[in-house]
């Protein structure tokens, strides 16, 4: 692309057409796809001015077939990370699957629920609170909830008239609240309360066969 142009190039600080063509005016950019089949890896992108124009495309042909070894490695690169990701998954599944195997009384939930916190964490999945619903009657919207509370002990409580998450159960929506603080007046305290006031920010709601996990 020589210059400036106004439909390929994005305008980000919103600045005069006219000042981006005269800072354009002497470039030329050049931008090769990286390619293996009919799959696109990548662009390798760079620059020149018009008097180097020449000299910078046979320099891009001398470098074609070591573009090759670059798909390779951005395809080595991206299988590994799938591997480690993996790996990780199978981790903690296995770690939580070990703490329900190791349940006794219903006591030990809230073990099973810490180990949960952490495993989200170790997955890079910031986590800092964490509720099980339970669907006790859907008809009466009752469920019955353990909670993680501030001090990581489990708060236990039955609630009526929760037709709204027996709704989402229902209907297996996920749900998810980005900013508690833009919903109702009253609606953020009163969803804080129930977790002791801990400053919850956001939550997403993922229904299974029994409930809700929060």
């Amino acid at each position: 692309i020589e210059g400036w142009d106004n439909v390929r190039y994005n305008n980000e600080a919103n600045r005069p057409i006219e000042e981006r063509e005269a800072e354009y005016e002497d470039v030329v950019a050049y931008f090769i796809p990286l390619k293996r089949g009919d799959e696109v890896f990548g662009v390798l992108a760079t620059g020149s001015t018009r008097a180097d124009r020449a000299i910078t495309e046979h320099r891009i042909k001398i470098m074609a077939p070591l573009l090759d070894q670059v798909v390779v490695a951005i395809e080595h690169a991206r299988l590994y990370r799938e591997t480690t990701e993996q790996g990780r998954n199978q981790k903690a599944l296995l770690n939580i699957s070990n703490a329900v195997q190791e349940m006794h009384t219903p006591a030990d939930l809230a073990q099973v629920m810490r180990t949960c916190l952490n495993e989200l964490k170790m997955l890079g999945i910031p986590s800092d609170g964490m509720a099980l619903h339970q669907i006790v009657d859907s008809d009466q919207g009752t469920i019955k909830t353990y909670r993680v509370l501030v001090d990581r002990t489990i708060g236990e409580t039955v609630e009526p008239g929760r037709h709204g998450l027996v709704d989402r159960w229902q209907k297996r929506r996920v749900f998810y609240e980005k900013d508690l603080d833009k919903r109702e007046v009253g609606y953020p305290s009163a969803y804080r309360k129930r977790f002791e006031g801990f400053p919850i920010r956001s939550f997403i709601d993922i229904p299974f066969s029994r409930g809700i996990l929060t």
